[in-house]
This record gives C-alpha cells, structure tokens and sequence, in this order.
C-alpha cells in the first residue's frame, strides 16, 4: 500500500543525540545540503502507481529508498554495502534523515523497488525529477548542450565464437539436469565429456583446435534442438530458445543427400554470400541476449547530454539512453532532440562529433529550432581535385561563382531520384575548357566521365558543362565552409568536455562495467548513475559556496 513518507519530525534525530561540536561538525559535510536540498527533489506521489492504494502493508520510505540509490551509485557500492553504511553511518542517517535505530531496509526491499521501477517503467521519471531538480536549484542555462556515447558493458562474460557456443549449450543441459536427470541420461557420451563433466572445458582449447570444436558444437546445437523439440517442457525453456537463435544466427544448412546433422555447417562471416552473413544483433553472451557488437566491442552504447554553457555554476546531464553497439551515432540526434524538448530542456545549440552529423540531422535539427554543431564525417580531402565546398555559395548553398570566379549562365531544377529534387548548374563551355583548373574542376570532371574517358576534346556541338547538386550535398558543402572558421572552432571546443563526464562515470560511478544484465537493468542503472552523478556536482557547488542560501531554497509542495 503507497504512505507518503511521515513529514513529522523524531526526536532521536541524529542532531539530537550528538554533541553540539559534532553536529556543527556534521553540518560542513556533504549531508547538510543532501538533506535539505536533494531529499526534497524526490516527489514521492508520482511513485505510487508501483503500489496498491488500499490493500498490504504500506511500503518503505520512497523519500529513503530513491536517496539511498543516489547515495549507492554515487559511491559505487554493491547492495551489501549500501545496507550496512545504512545502518551503521551516521553520516547517511543524518543525510537520509533517518533515526539511527531505525536506519534499516532490507536488501529485498531494494531489489523489490528496483523490479517495480522497471515494471512500471518509471526509472526516467527518476532521472527527470533530480535533473530538473538540481538545475532549478543552481539556475543552470540549457542554451547550448554537448552530446556523445560512450561504450559500456554488463555483469557478462565477453565470449569468443567458441565460447558462445559452449555456454549456450552448457546453460541448456544444466538447466535440463536440475530440472529432470532422466532427461539427460540418454544422451551421448560426446555431450558429457564435452559439457557436463568439465564445465568450461570445450571452450578452452588452442587456435589451431578451434575450428574443430566449433564444427562439432555446431552439430551438437543441431542435434540438441532435434531431440528436444517435441518436449514441451524443454522448448519452454528460455535457454532452449536461446540455442534456436544461436542456430540460426550462426550455422546454416548445405544442400545434400548426407544424413541431416552432417549438413550442419557454419556461417562463413569471410564470405559474401547472403546466407553467410551474421547480423551485428546478433546474441554475444547467453548471459545478456541484448548486448550486441559493433565497432567499440560487445555490450551497449550509452547516449549522454549535457549542458556545456560557461555562465552555469556546473554541468548537468539533461538526457541519457542506451542504444545498440551496432548504431550509428547518427541515429540518435533526432531521438535526443525529441527526448529533450518532451522534458522542457531543449537546447539552442547542440555539439556532437561527426558521428552525430549529417545532412538530415542538420536540416530536421533547423527544423526544431535547434542549431546542430558539429563536423561532418570525412575530414579534408586527401587528392587535389576541386569539391563543391570549395566553391562560392550563397546561404542556401546555392553556386555563385567558382574558385576562378565563373558563374553559372543557367540554373534549373532537375530531378536526381524519385523522391530527390536537385539543382542542375550549366557553366560555360569555352571558359571551362580554357581554365587552369579544369583538371581538378568537378564540372569538367562530371563532362569527361559522362563523354567517355577515350575522348580528350569534346565535339564542337557539345553541350555546356553542367554541375548537379542535390540538397543534401548543398548542406554537407555549407557545413564543411562553416566548420573551417575561427567562429565555428571556437564553439565547437566546449565539446571536448563530455570525454570528462564519459569517464567520470565510468571510472567514479561504476558505468564501464555495470552489475546487471539486460536492456532494461542497464537503462535503470544508468539512469540511477548519472542522476546520482547531478547530485554529487550540485553538493560539490553547495559546498563551495557556503552550502544552503535563500536562492536555494526550494519549494516542497
């Protein structure tokens, strides 16, 4: 049953039972201002969705459950260790505002909190409430905001091929031998001596014997779906299932008049037939059948906001969300934006890398009212030849002259794909041919390719060479002539500081490997990680500015 927590004060408070001198002593910690500043950030009412309005026993302090996990990944603790600087802290006693003696909470207390968040999906709504909340306090400015992923993993074992294999099939036959040992007892002595017997021991072989064992579990995880695919019991067993999506992710059949398993085979990521290719997807551990590989390794992205502007006291984290390794950044610049102004804290100007920017982010961000900053992917190019960012254009990106100051005698509209407009610029044919830079000029490089690289002069009667530029090229060509001016380097530097707050999560709060397993585990750490991280930045100011001041204070209601 949902019980706001009691607003009544004890008189066993811990200011109570101490000294004078220790409790002014007390007072220049860290806890003054988590008591009295963050404590009431926590809106317990919007919690009590978790909880039967009028039926069981009334729950624990939301107020002390929700401080308690600020206080756990702000340190890095394990459960244990939460629980036991609970009860024996006086420090968090007075933080939390508890009494002394009743500063206890069960370790399934916690655990319970946590399932009811995720089922109840409410861990963003946590995340929203400290963030909002600690930006009101200190008046941070959401003008201009950074943004970047950084790799993070779960409690899983990062596996190889083989190991996958093995462990997935290990995690089957264990599961089967507690539930039923009859079940096993007819199966081949291959599968004991591989996997029952040596737990781990399959797996464990040299480079050269490698090939082998894999060709054989290949087999072994063919044969293993057939035998049990008319046992009802066995086929609802997620680690069955599991072993029908390894099977399908990574072997194939061959064509052929063998007996069935001998036409097991495995995929061949080398190869480019279609029935070769393995996703980026696909499973990587048994143990988080989420997790997928991409180019930073096997685990998760973590998509982290901030702001970044000079006149803030210190930075917030304004979004947070976990994506697929195999994403591209590019991805999830619309997504962020759409997420930050659902929240109210959209920026004016948003920084991210190249991996961030391209020509549809850049024009659906202008859309919204938001300046993307930011390189596109590529860098300078590396021959000699002209580009079109290297020509004079106007706002639009529309062509004005080019670098030898030719000008376009005719510009149309012409149609580059079915759902593509472009802008077809024609230059004339005399000067062209007669410029230093013809060469390197993309208008005659276009000429030549589309008149056959055998002919050196073209035909007197031939047309003037035309220029075809589709929007997304104009956007790209404006965006490398921004990104090479002072004004835009100097805008552009405040990104480099979320790598700080990528690595201030990963190395103080415990983000680089996490303690749970799952898309939505990870999602409810992270959010818990870097609202604990606002937390900790806001009592760091407190503190350096004399704690609690009227500008502060903060309305319950």
């Amino acid at each position: 049953m949902f019980r706001l927590t009691d607003p009544q004060g004890s008189l066993l408070r811990v200011e109570y039972l101490l000294g004078a001198e220790k409790v002014r002593r007390l007072e220049k910690t860290w806890a003054k201002p988590f008591r009295e500043q963050v404590l009431p950030l926590i809106k317990e009412e919007r919690f009590a969705q978790m909880y039967c309005v009028d039926n069981g026993a009334p729950n624990k302090s939301l107020r002390t459950l929700v401080g308690l996990h600020l206080l756990k990944d702000q340190y890095d603790l394990t459960d244990e260790e939460t629980l036991t600087a609970l009860e024996w802290h006086t420090q968090w006693h007075y933080a939390l505002d508890v009494v002394p003696d009743r500063a206890h909470v069960c370790r399934k207390t916690m655990h319970n909190f946590r399932a009811r968040v995720l089922e109840t999906e409410q861990g963003r709504e946590l995340f929203d409430q400290i963030a909002d909340g600690v930006a009101g306090l200190a008046k941070i400015d959401f003008g201009t905001q950074r943004t970047d992923s950084t790799h993070i993993v779960s409690n899983m074992m990062l596996l190889n091929r083989l190991g996958l294999f093995v462990k997935t099939i290990e995690g089957l036959l264990f599961k089967i031998e507690r539930m039923d040992p009859k079940r096993v007892k007819g199966l081949p002595e291959q599968f004991y001596d591989r996997y029952l017997d040596r737990r781990g021991y399959f797996a464990d072989s040299k480079s050269s014997k490698a090939r082998r064992r894999l060709d054989a579990c290949a087999k072994d995880v063919y044969w293993l779906l057939e035998r049990f695919k008319d046992d009802r019991k066995v086929c609802k067993l997620k680690q069955y299932q599991r072993l029908q999506r390894l099977f399908a992710e990574q072997c194939k059949l061959l064509d052929g008049c063998e007996p069935e398993p001998e036409r097991v085979a495995l995929k061949d990521p080398g190869s480019k037939a279609p029935e070769d290719k393995i996703l980026t997807h696909s499973m990587q551990s048994p143990a988080d059948e989420d997790a997928t590989y991409g180019h930073k390794g096997k685990g998760y992205e973590a998509q982290i906001t901030e702001t970044c502007s000079g006149q803030n006291p210190f930075q917030v984290i304004t979004d947070v969300a976990v994506t697929d390794s195999c994403q591209s950044d590019h991805t999830q610049t619309l997504p962020t934006l759409e997420r930050l102004e659902e929240a109210g804290r959209k920026p004016q100007d948003l920084l991210g890398d190249a991996g961030y920017i391209d020509a549809e982010n850049i024009k659906a961000a202008e859309r919204s009212g938001v300046n993307l900053i930011g390189p596109v992917a590529g860098g300078p190019e590396k021959n000699e030849l002209l580009h079109l960012h290297e020509f004079e254009l106007d706002e639009a990106g529309h062509i004005l002259h080019c670098p030898v100051g030719t000008v376009p005698h005719q510009v149309c509209t012409a149609d580059k794909g079915p759902q593509e407009t472009a802008t077809k610029y024609s230059f004339d044919r005399s000067l062209c041919q007669a410029c230093h830079l013809a060469a390197e000029c993309p208008v005659m490089r276009k000429q030549k390719t589309e008149q056959g690289s055998n002919r050196e002069e073209p035909p007197a009667s031939a047309a003037d060479p035309t220029l075809t530029v589709t929007e997304k090229e104009r956007i790209i060509a404006l965006r490398k002539q921004l990104q090479n001016t002072s004004e835009f380097k100097q805008a552009y530097k405040a990104r480099s500081g979320i790598e700080a707050t990528n690595s201030e999560l990963k190395s103080t709060h415990g983000a680089r490997k996490l303690r749970v397993r799952g898309r939505l585990r990870v999602e409810l750490s992270l959010f818990l990680k870097t609202s604990a991280s606002n937390v900790k930045r806001f009592l760091t100011y407190a503190l350096s500015t004399g704690a609690v001041r009227p500008e502060f204070a903060l309305a319950t209601g």
